[in-house]
């Protein structure tokens, strides 16, 4: 029988990534997107979560949140969502930062009987850092989960957070009891609402969001070039308000929420149902 093979990750590594992301918001970007793709690449996937594991060890022990993402552009969370659900959490300052509100949402979700989850084809829009597809998807059993983003960075962080949570602190994987792992159940990708949904011809049964209902007219930049250029400000006030969007609706702060419903009947199936959260998120 092979003995189990010992993967070393020194304290130099560690410290060479830290140095790179003091430099700047951007800098810390590219090099979790680097990570990412060692994730994806199933010769280094192992290394990689593993390297991934000490680094959130060593940043949860030492560092204040607030300060440590002053200085280094990003940080790790450890949330609980109910005592048999935890997750580890990659959170970047372009991204909503999970708070009530999402809570409230995801607390709406888990009151469904499972069965109306399980082995259906679920999309979550504005998905942010993905933990409520992750949480949803190990709750429920979907036979796939879309998360959808408009904002690049936050489909990196919620990719990266899904290996997180997807494998241990070995790099081994988690297998449910229906013989699948979280990488099996979830994708996450760029898309404006349903996008990538109606391009791809993908029939689902379930659409959620948690989206802006508040309507901010000095957001001027055109959502085609949103893009991983753009600012941590402009990406973050995508999380909170959102651009006009030629509905009667916007004037009620739903002109969002319309287009979503109008594209879910485009990609729904017959059974197929959406799940909003409606009143006023958030903004002043």
């Amino acid at each position: 029988m092979p003995h189990p093979v010992t993967i070393e990750i020194s304290d130099n590594s560690i410290e060479a990534f830290l140095a790179k992301c003091s430099k700047s918001s951007n800098d810390t970007y590219e090099s979790f997107k680097e990570l990412l793709h060692k994730l994806e690449d199933k010769k280094k996937c192992k290394k990689a979560r593993i390297f991934l594991g000490k680094l959130a060890e060593i940043v949860l022990k030492k560092h204040d949140p607030e300060q440590f993402s002053n200085n280094y552009h990003f940080y790790f969370e450890n949330m609980i969502i109910d005592n048999d659900n935890k997750l580890l959490l990659l959170q970047l300052p372009s991204i909503f930062t999970p708070e009530e509100w999402s809570f409230t949402f995801y607390e709406g979700l888990a009151r469904y009987p499972l069965t109306e989850f399980q082995a259906r084809t679920v999309c979550e829009l504005g998905c942010g850092n993905g933990w409520i597809s992750i949480s949803l998807a190990r709750r429920c059993y979907p036979d796939k989960l879309y998360g959808l983003d408009i904002n690049p960075k936050a489909i990196v962080a919620a990719k990266i957070n899904l290996y997180l949570n997807a494998l241990d602190s070995s790099g081994n994987y988690y297998v449910d009891s229906s013989g699948k792992n979280l990488l099996d159940r979830v994708e996450f990708h760029v898309s404006d609402l349903l996008t990538y949904c109606c391009e791809q011809n993908i029939l689902i049964d379930r659409v959620i969001a948690c989206i802006p209902q508040v309507l901010n007219l000095e957001i001027n930049q055109s959502l085609d070039l949103v893009s991983e250029q753009s600012s941590d400000d402009i990406l973050y006030s995508l999380s909170n308000y959102y651009v006009k969007q030629g509905y009667i609706e916007d004037q009620f702060g739903l002109g969002l929420i319309a287009r979503a419903l109008e594209e879910s009947v485009q990609v729904m199936k017959a059974s197929g149902k959406v799940i909003f959260n409606m009143g006023g998120r958030p903004g002043s």
